[in-house]
């Protein structure tokens, strides 16, 4: 049965734990991401017309090219080891410090900056998934094996959405930081055991090798 599974889905046997692995990976990721975009969104116009959104994606904007610049330094003088858990850590630590502001401070200004920052979270998601996924993968591979790996974030994002009512209702919408955190920590399992793969270290050396 598995083996029909994996043939029908164009999945070499010795692709099948990297395929699931990283599938995990992104599906808690993307709850995380779906949560913590719900409730920077209902913040934000509760507090603000929807006019000063356009303003939301200039800021963002700027931010974008600053993040990608960090990350991009870090990427080429740091290892890999140390670097993508250290982004699952950043975003996970961005949610829970919102949860631990939450009511301590309360600016008008803070849902404002709460949407913009909500862009830089998803950039760097986006960053260490595909960059962790170029590694793991050739070309040959990457044409068959990406679209499926990134399918997970579809079921992610429908659980994500549709799930915030349930837990609104339950814990509360300033509660939502601590369940998008533990999705972020969650993924950082599966992307521990990805990192600690010998094949990936080997690709990554050969990578600063070539850079520098």
């Amino acid at each position: 049965m598995q083996q029909t599974v994996l043939k029908i889905l164009n999945i070499r046997a010795d692709e099948r734990w990297y395929v699931q692995t990283l599938f995990l990976h992104h599906f808690f990721q993307g709850i995380g991401v779906a949560l913590f975009f719900t409730l920077a969104n209902a913040l934000f116009l509760s507090n603000y017309p929807i006019e000063r959104l356009a303003e939301v994606y200039l800021y963002a904007a700027v931010l974008l090219l600053v993040v990608g610049r960090i990350y991009a330094y870090f990427e080429h003088h740091s290892s890999i080891a140390r670097l993508l858990p250290g982004v699952v850590m950043v975003l996970a630590g961005s949610v829970v410090v919102l949860r631990l502001t939450i009511g301590v401070f309360d600016p008008i200004w803070m849902p404002f900056l709460l949407l913009v920052r909500y862009h830089a979270i998803y950039l760097l998601g986006s960053l260490e998934f595909w960059g962790l996924s170029a590694l793991l993968f050739d070309v040959r591979q990457s044409k068959r094996l990406f679209g499926l790996i990134s399918a997970g974030d579809i079921p992610a994002k429908l659980l994500g959405y549709l799930s915030v009512s349930l837990l609104v209702s339950v814990i509360g919408l300033e509660n939502l930081p601590w369940v998008a955190g533990a999705s972020f920590l969650v993924s950082l399992f599966s992307l521990q055991r990805l990192v600690q793969n010998k094949q990936l270290h080997e690709d990554n050396s050969q990578h600063h090798a070539h850079h520098y």
